[in-house]
């Protein structure tokens, strides 16, 4: 009984070996680039620190799609695209800088934050001919900050729609013409 028991046991080995390598592995923290992050504070002597960076890069059946939007926390705020660059869609090159009150970037900040946008996750969906889109937020616009950023080709969550309403919306008033 023991023999047969024991012989079952080494037969079983290989299925369950097998069912074991089939499971879904999460990849490997990247590694650190570099030393860690100073354990004292710089001095924040120049008050320039990002809040948001927000990127569509990518290509359409129009071309090239590359748009930059960089949002600080002393009012700075500045946008580029780049588009087109087939014979039927010639490429369109523009840039712009403006400045807002440092208190409307944070609440810009403030209302991303609200809307969900330093827990949301990659959003993984193949589509075709649709640029990808990274956003990053910053904690709190400091000198040694912490960010969070995601990217998605569709914004499939309600929290992604919304975050991306916000900033196309922040777009559209802060820079009417652009």
């Amino acid at each position: 009984m023991l023999r047969t028991t024991f012989f079952l046991t080494i037969a079983a080995l290989p299925f369950v070996a097998a069912s074991q390598s089939q499971q879904p592995q999460l990849p490997a923290p990247p590694t650190p680039i570099g030393p860690p992050l100073s354990a004292t504070l710089c001095p924040n002597t120049l008050d320039q620190e990002p809040l948001l960076m927000y990127d569509v890069s990518g290509y359409s059946l129009t071309g090239v799609i590359h748009q930059h939007l960089a949002v600080y926390d002393n009012g700075v705020v500045s946008i580029s695209s780049v588009s087109g660059g087939t014979p039927l869609f010639p490429s369109a090159n523009k840039a712009d800088i403006t400045y807002i009150q440092p208190t409307a970037a944070r609440a810009l900040l403030k209302s991303l934050v609200q809307a969900g946008a330093r827990q949301i996750c990659d959003e993984d969906i193949p589509v075709a001919d649709l640029p990808l889109t990274t956003i990053t937020v910053f904690a709190r616009g400091n000198t040694d900050d912490r960010a969070h950023t995601f990217s998605y080709w569709l914004p499939l969550s309600n929290e992604s729609q919304t975050v991306s309403g916000l900033i196309q919306a922040f777009i559209a008033t802060t820079f009417p013409n652009f």
